[in-house]
Protein backbone atom coordinates (compact mmCIF):
# COMPACT_ATOMS: atom_id res chain seq x y z
CA UNK A 1 0.00 0.00 0.00
CA UNK A 2 1.41 3.35 -1.04
CA UNK A 3 0.57 6.02 1.47
CA UNK A 4 2.64 8.74 -0.21
CA UNK A 5 1.61 10.07 -3.60
CA UNK A 6 3.63 12.47 -5.71
CA UNK A 7 1.43 14.53 -8.01
CA UNK A 8 2.54 16.14 -11.24
CA UNK A 9 1.12 19.45 -12.45
CA UNK A 10 -1.40 17.91 -14.86
CA UNK A 11 -3.08 16.01 -12.03
CA UNK A 12 -3.37 19.12 -9.86
CA UNK A 13 -4.71 21.19 -12.75
CA UNK A 14 -7.27 18.57 -13.79
CA UNK A 15 -8.48 17.80 -10.27
CA UNK A 16 -8.74 21.51 -9.54
CA UNK A 17 -10.80 22.12 -12.71
CA UNK A 18 -13.23 19.28 -11.91
CA UNK A 19 -13.37 20.20 -8.21
CA UNK A 20 -11.80 16.95 -6.97
CA UNK A 21 -8.50 18.16 -5.53
CA UNK A 22 -9.57 17.06 -2.03
CA UNK A 23 -9.91 13.50 -3.32
CA UNK A 24 -6.11 13.16 -3.24
CA UNK A 25 -6.14 14.10 0.45
CA UNK A 26 -8.88 11.55 1.12
CA UNK A 27 -7.07 8.75 -0.67
CA UNK A 28 -3.47 9.19 0.44
CA UNK A 29 -1.74 9.77 3.77
CA UNK A 30 0.64 12.30 2.24
CA UNK A 31 0.43 14.26 -1.01
CA UNK A 32 3.80 15.57 -2.17
CA UNK A 33 4.77 17.89 -4.99
CA UNK A 34 8.01 19.56 -5.98
CA UNK A 35 8.55 23.34 -5.92
CA UNK A 36 8.65 23.21 -9.72
CA UNK A 37 5.19 21.61 -9.84
CA UNK A 38 3.90 24.23 -7.40
CA UNK A 39 5.25 26.96 -9.71
CA UNK A 40 3.70 25.34 -12.80
CA UNK A 41 0.35 24.96 -11.01
CA UNK A 42 0.46 28.65 -10.16
CA UNK A 43 -2.47 28.69 -7.72
CA UNK A 44 -2.73 28.63 -3.95
CA UNK A 45 -2.30 25.10 -2.67
CA UNK A 46 -4.26 23.46 0.13
CA UNK A 47 -2.32 23.14 3.38
CA UNK A 48 -2.31 19.33 3.12
CA UNK A 49 -0.11 19.35 0.01
CA UNK A 50 3.53 19.07 1.04
CA UNK A 51 6.19 20.71 -1.12
CA UNK A 52 9.51 18.91 -1.14
CA UNK A 53 12.42 19.39 -3.52
CA UNK A 54 13.95 16.39 -5.23
CA UNK A 55 17.65 15.75 -4.95
CA UNK A 56 19.73 17.55 -7.54
CA UNK A 57 21.48 14.29 -8.43
CA UNK A 58 18.22 12.59 -9.44
CA UNK A 59 17.01 15.67 -11.32
CA UNK A 60 20.28 15.85 -13.25
CA UNK A 61 20.15 12.14 -14.12
CA UNK A 62 16.63 12.52 -15.57
CA UNK A 63 17.23 15.63 -17.70
CA UNK A 64 18.43 13.45 -20.59
CA UNK A 65 14.82 12.31 -21.14
CA UNK A 66 13.73 15.78 -22.27
CA UNK A 67 10.54 15.91 -20.25
CA UNK A 68 8.97 18.98 -18.69
CA UNK A 69 10.41 20.31 -15.44
CA UNK A 70 7.36 19.07 -13.51
CA UNK A 71 7.69 15.52 -14.83
CA UNK A 72 11.45 15.43 -14.26
CA UNK A 73 11.24 16.67 -10.68
CA UNK A 74 8.24 14.44 -9.88
CA UNK A 75 10.14 11.39 -11.15
CA UNK A 76 13.23 12.50 -9.21
CA UNK A 77 11.20 12.88 -6.01
CA UNK A 78 9.69 9.42 -6.56
CA UNK A 79 13.24 8.06 -6.78
CA UNK A 80 14.03 9.87 -3.51
CA UNK A 81 10.92 8.63 -1.69
CA UNK A 82 10.90 4.87 -1.91
CA UNK A 83 7.51 3.17 -1.73
CA UNK A 84 5.67 6.14 -3.18
CA UNK A 85 3.38 6.33 -6.19
CA UNK A 86 3.76 9.04 -8.81
CA UNK A 87 0.82 10.45 -10.76
CA UNK A 88 1.81 11.34 -14.32
CA UNK A 89 -0.38 11.87 -17.37
CA UNK A 90 2.34 12.23 -20.00
CA UNK A 91 2.79 8.83 -21.69
CA UNK A 92 6.53 9.28 -22.21
CA UNK A 93 6.96 10.17 -18.52
CA UNK A 94 4.91 7.11 -17.49
CA UNK A 95 7.07 4.86 -19.67
CA UNK A 96 10.24 6.25 -18.09
CA UNK A 97 8.75 5.79 -14.60
CA UNK A 98 8.13 2.12 -15.38
CA UNK A 99 11.69 1.74 -16.72
CA UNK A 100 12.91 3.19 -13.41
CA UNK A 101 10.72 0.64 -11.61
CA UNK A 102 8.59 3.31 -9.99
CA UNK A 103 4.93 2.78 -9.19
CA UNK A 104 2.99 5.05 -11.53
CA UNK A 105 -0.60 5.90 -12.30
CA UNK A 106 -2.40 8.66 -14.14
CA UNK A 107 -5.08 11.08 -13.02
CA UNK A 108 -7.75 8.82 -14.51
CA UNK A 109 -6.28 5.84 -12.67
CA UNK A 110 -6.70 7.72 -9.41
CA UNK A 111 -10.36 8.28 -10.27
CA UNK A 112 -10.86 4.55 -10.96
CA UNK A 113 -9.18 3.70 -7.66
CA UNK A 114 -11.47 6.17 -5.88
CA UNK A 115 -14.49 4.38 -7.37
CA UNK A 116 -13.10 0.98 -6.33
CA UNK A 117 -12.71 2.32 -2.79
CA UNK A 118 -16.28 3.73 -2.86
CA UNK A 119 -15.05 7.30 -2.55
CA UNK A 120 -16.88 8.48 -5.67
CA UNK A 121 -20.26 7.21 -6.84
CA UNK A 122 -19.72 7.40 -10.59
CA UNK A 123 -16.69 7.55 -12.84
CA UNK A 124 -18.92 8.29 -15.83
CA UNK A 125 -20.09 11.55 -14.24
CA UNK A 126 -16.50 12.53 -13.47
CA UNK A 127 -15.38 11.73 -17.02
CA UNK A 128 -18.08 14.03 -18.39
CA UNK A 129 -16.55 16.81 -16.26
CA UNK A 130 -13.08 15.85 -17.50
CA UNK A 131 -14.27 16.11 -21.12
CA UNK A 132 -15.43 19.68 -20.42
CA UNK A 133 -11.79 20.62 -19.75
CA UNK A 134 -8.84 20.65 -22.14
CA UNK A 135 -7.54 17.33 -20.73
CA UNK A 136 -6.68 14.97 -23.60
CA UNK A 137 -8.68 11.75 -23.34
CA UNK A 138 -9.13 9.61 -26.45
CA UNK A 139 -12.36 7.61 -26.65
CA UNK A 140 -10.54 4.28 -26.24
CA UNK A 141 -9.10 5.54 -22.91
CA UNK A 142 -12.56 6.60 -21.77
CA UNK A 143 -13.92 3.15 -22.65
CA UNK A 144 -11.07 1.44 -20.79
CA UNK A 145 -11.58 3.62 -17.71
CA UNK A 146 -15.31 2.88 -17.66
CA UNK A 147 -14.64 -0.87 -17.94
CA UNK A 148 -12.12 -0.74 -15.10
CA UNK A 149 -14.72 1.07 -13.00
CA UNK A 150 -17.43 -1.46 -13.94
CA UNK A 151 -19.59 1.21 -15.52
Amino acid sequence: MHSVVIADTSCLVLFSKIDLLDLLHTMYTAVMITPEVADEFGEALPSWINIQPATKFNIKSLEKYRLGKGEITSLALALDLKDSIVILDDEKAKKIARQLQLTVTGSLGVIVKAKQENLVPSVKDILSRVKATNFYMPSYIEETILKLANE
